[in-house]
């Protein structure tokens, strides 16, 4: 298994969190934290939306700054172009089976 977190705060990848705001959020990010990545707060689970296949932070190695930058630009006015760039995907098990060669 490849690890992508670390203890290099200046080389810590950002991984998002969606869901109510309060405790719970809190304690998910704490614990990405101790994983060695960055949490990125995606919003409340109506804005979940904006962390589907297709958007512009899905699936990307990204710093919290890039993916803070890339939720900023996900906008409600491109999710068609989002779903046919998700769509694109002919062979979806030949496409799990690269994502996984990154985890």
């Amino acid at each position: 298994m490849k690890y992508k977190g670390t203890d290099d705060e200046g080389q810590r990848l950002a991984l998002t969190v969606a869901g109510p705001s309060g405790e719970d959020k809190q304690k998910v990010s704490e614990l990405i934290v101790q994983l060695g990545f960055d949490p990125v707060d995606g919003g409340d689970l109506a804005q979940s939306w904006r962390l589907q296949s297709g958007t512009p932070i899905y699936c990307k190695d990204m710093t919290a700054d890039e993916m803070r930058a890339g939720l900023k630009q996900t906008t409600r006015e491109d999710i068609g172009s989002y779903h046919e760039d998700r769509d694109q995907i002919a062979d979806f098990d030949a496409a799990m089976k690269r994502v996984s060669e990154f985890m």
